[in-house]
């Protein structure tokens, strides 16, 4: 005897197992897809921190070269100013009045003339002096005013250099540690697949020894001689042996997980008020423990149609009958358990026609 199928034991324990693979494959699916998408920031950080590295080698190079250019203008201005000392100083010697006495100094008309050259020749440069040094002051001015854009455009890509390596480094881990989940769900799912191939494996053990428990009951009651049972007295008209809801079917059905045929032999019953009762007044010839079956009575009803009718009635929490008991119909003879192969508490209900199983359902109203 065994349960339906995703109801015994062993078959919870593979949906169990494939339901963990499935759900591994599903977070392997997921780490794959964060595993992409932090290569590719990685990858996007890397090259904004080189594009920034770039930017702010090239502003260094540019306020060098400004630096350069004012350092060159410095020297120049302070040429122009040493022209223009000279010819202040030759020109202002005497307080302002240097021009007078040159004139004044004269000797003759054409001493007079070449001074007064002279001195056109002395004020002209004077004025190139000026306006030289005037020029080279502006040059510095806008000079100094471009390099402080410069060091100030420097300082930013230089922080936004920073940034972006700080990025990257972040991005990187968060690559690494999505390469970590997804060698650790690798590895769940093959231990997963383990898992799940070693239930299969048990699975159908267990449900071989079911199936040699189950033989072995058909094969003792078809081998009672009608003597061995004594007279029964049942009406064959039967009852329900427990108020709980039909939970599996009597027959066959495709195992969903493992892919084999799984036969139940009885139907099953929810635990309802907990009493098992006997389906038709006879005599017990049977209540003992079984491996499948648990705590397990099976009640003779006597001779139905040429035919020895039987009930068996599995998984018991304990015994409350024994063999050779004579019970009526709807007499309490148990209480539901979940002994034996059971995933939980129910009972397991068959009816036997010269000890082999057949549909109960016809049987019950």
């Amino acid at each position: 005897m065994y349960e339906a199928a995703l109801l015994d034991a062993q078959t919870v324990a593979v949906a169990e197992a494939q339901r963990l693979l499935y759900e591994i494959l599903s977070q392997i699916d997921d780490a794959d897809a964060d595993l992409d998408a932090a290569r590719e920031e990685a990858e996007a950080a890397k090259e904004a921190d080189e594009d920034a590295r770039k930017e702010l080698k090239i502003a260094i190079q540019v306020v060098e070269r400004t630096q350069r250019e004012i350092e060159s203008i410095r020297t120049q201005t302070d040429g122009a100013r040493d022209a223009l000392g000279t010819v202040v100083r030759e020109a202002y010697q005497n307080n302002g009045l240097a021009t007078i006495g040159v004139l004044l100094g004269a000797e003759s008309p054409e001493d007079l003339s070449n001074r007064y050259v002279g001195m056109r020749t002395l004020l002209r440069a004077s004025d190139t002096a000026l306006g030289r040094l005037a020029a080279d002051q502006a040059d510095m001015r806008n000079s100094l005013s471009v390099l402080e854009g410069q060091r100030e455009e420097q300082e930013q890509l230089a922080q936004e250099a920073a940034e972006a390596r700080s990025d990257a480094e972040k991005a990187e881990a968060r690559a690494k540690k999505a390469r970590t989940n997804r060698q650790e769900k690798q590895e769940e799912y093959e231990t997963a697949l383990q898992l799940a191939e070693e239930a299969k494996l048990e699975d159908y053990k267990l449900y071989m020894e079911q199936i040699d428990e189950a033989t072995a009951v058909g094969e003792y009651l078809g081998g009672l001689a009608e003597e061995d049972f004594g007279p029964g007295y049942g009406t064959g008209d039967f009852i329900r042996p427990g108020n709980g809801a039909v939970t599996s079917e009597y027959g066959s059905r495709l195992h969903p997980i493992l892919g084999y045929v799984k036969m139940h032999t009885g139907i099953d019953f929810g635990r309802g008020d907990g009493n098992i009762y006997a389906a038709d007044a006879g005599t017990v010839i049977e209540a003992k423990y079984n491996t499948a079956y648990g705590n397990m009575v099976i009640v003779d009803h006597g001779d139905f149609e040429g035919r020895r009718l039987t009930t068996l009635y599995a998984h018991q929490s304990g015994l409350s009958v024994s063999v050779g008991q004579k019970v009526e119909k709807g007499q309490v003879i148990g209480k539901i358990g979940s002994t034996g192969y059971s995933t939980g508490p129910h009972l397991h209900f068959e009816v036997r026609l010269n000890g082999q199983h057949t549909d109960p359902r016809p049987w019950l109203p």
